[in-house]
């Protein structure tokens, strides 16, 4: 039976048959939950080789689905990339955002266009500051070396 088929499509042997699975399903949550998931692990190639021809066949309504979804979950999807690329949760990045009075913490500005960025210690992945675009990416090309900041820093003051 098609999972497409709406119920006013079905005849009642098949309707019942959907109810009794449906019925089945939610009294058995994790039995089903297992058969599916060792379902997948077998058959996982197959699966997705599926999904890769039913995208190249039509792939508008995947698109314009996703589409949606960015804009209505767009505040949740920015907290979840900052916290799994920097370890900075949303209420973390609250708290920074209020004790910095909503400025930059090396050069105390603003972004304009964009939000401040989380800086975080690569290697201990502790959260720092924040911090606004300009002085991020500085940090960045210096490598997050304290030694090449203060050399640089030098570099100016010598260079006036």
């Amino acid at each position: 039976m098609p999972r497409h088929q709406s119920d006013s499509e079905l005849t009642s042997s098949q309707l019942e048959r959907r109810n009794y699975y449906r019925q089945w399903r939610e009294a058995n949550k994790e039995k089903d939950r297992a058969y599916h998931k060792v379902y997948y692990a077998i058959h996982k190639e197959h699966l997705l080789g599926l999904n890769k021809k039913d995208y190249a066949r039509n792939p508008e309504p995947k698109r314009e689905y996703a589409k949606r979804y960015r804009r209505a979950n767009a505040e949740y999807l920015k907290g979840w990339h900052r916290e799994h690329g920097t370890g900075c949760s949303p209420e973390l990045y609250a708290e920074l955002l209020a004790k910095q009075n909503g400025v930059c913490a090396i050069c105390g500005g603003t972004d304009a266009t964009r939000e401040l960025a989380a800086d975080h210690d690569h290697e201990t992945g502790r959260v720092r500051g924040l911090l606004c675009t300009c002085c991020n990416t500085a940090i960045g090309k210096l490598r997050h070396d304290a030694g090449l900041v203060r050399q640089a820093a030098k570099y100016l003051e010598r260079s006036g």
